[in-house]
Parts: C-alpha cells; sequence; structure tokens
C-alpha cells in the first residue's frame, strides 16, 4: 500500500515527538536542531498539499497582470514573447511545469517593476501592485506552517 506524502510526514513527526525528543530534552542544541525540522516538517506538508493549486492561481493571474503590463507598452514585445511559451489553462502540468513558467513570469515582473516606477507611468504601477499583494496572500497559508510569512 502506497503511504501520502502528508501521512508519512506525519509518521516522522510522531516518532521525532515520541521517540527522539525525550532522548534529547536534556541537550538544548540538539532539541533547537530537532524543533527546526519539525518546522521544516511542516513547511514541507503544506508545499504538498498547497503548492500545485497555488502556483496554478499565482501563474493565472501573473500572466493577467503582464498582459495588462504589455499593453502599456512596457516590456511588450520580451512578455509577449513569453506568454505565448506558456499555454493558458495546458492540462495536468507538472510541479516543475508550472515553477518554471512562474519563475519565468516572476523575471518579467522584476524587470518591469523598475520600469513602471517612471513618473509618467505610476498609475501603470496600480495593477502590478495589486497583483503582489494577491500573490502574497495566495502563498501566506504555506508560509505560516513555518510560523512566520514570506514578508
Amino acid at each position: 500500500m502506497l503511504i501520502s506524502p502528508s501521512a508519512l510526514i506525519g509518521n516522522i513527526s510522531w516518532v521525532l515527538d515520541h521517540e527522539i525528543a525525550p532522548a534529547i530534552d536534556d541537550q538544548p542544541w540538539l532539541s533547537s536542531y530537532l524543533r527546526s525540522i519539525k518546522g521544516l516538517l511542516s513547511f514541507l506538508e503544506a508545499l504538498l498539499e498547497q503548492e500545485a493549486a497555488t502556483l496554478d492561481a499565482d501563474n493565472t493571474d501573473a500572466r493577467q497582470t503582464l498582459a495588462g503590463v504589455a499593453e502599456n507598452g512596457v516590456l511588450t514585445e520580451a512578455i509577449e514573447q513569453v506568454l505565448a511559451g506558456f499555454e493558458d489553462g495546458s492540462p495536468q502540468l507538472s510541479m516543475a511545469d508550472l515553477r518554471v513558467e512562474n519563475l519565468a513570469y516572476q523575471a518579467l515582473l522584476d524587470k518591469a517593476i523598475p520600469l513602471l516606477h517612471e513618473p509618467d507611468r505610476t498609475e501603470d504601477l496600480t495593477p502590478v501592485r495589486a497583483y503582489l499583494l494577491r500573490s502574497l496572500d495566495r502563498w501566506r497559508p504555506i508560509y505560516a506552517a513555518l510560523g512566520s510569512t514570506p514578508f
């Protein structure tokens, strides 16, 4: 029988809590390492459960935001070239494909943002800022598993 990643992480966490933690309770450094490992396991579980949907939603939003940036005459050729390389709504993309797509969109946004800070372009920056806030909201539940927020 195949065990789910979430169940596997839960079993590892249980062993750490019930077998390892009591054995190292009197050793501060090892206990600290254990707490770090537990936090990373929680993050990994959240990532496994939510990353695909988060990336898919973020890619859709970023694609729409970048299309608007291009319509306003900023990096039009570069944006159109990248957007053409990724089909909107492609069925069953792998996690690697979703990540590559997201990184491509983020790289374009990184190039566009300084250009949108030019005095005659500041109103074009508003949709990008709104996208960034939505993106943070999408990723926040995953990073909350670390006990923090992304920014």
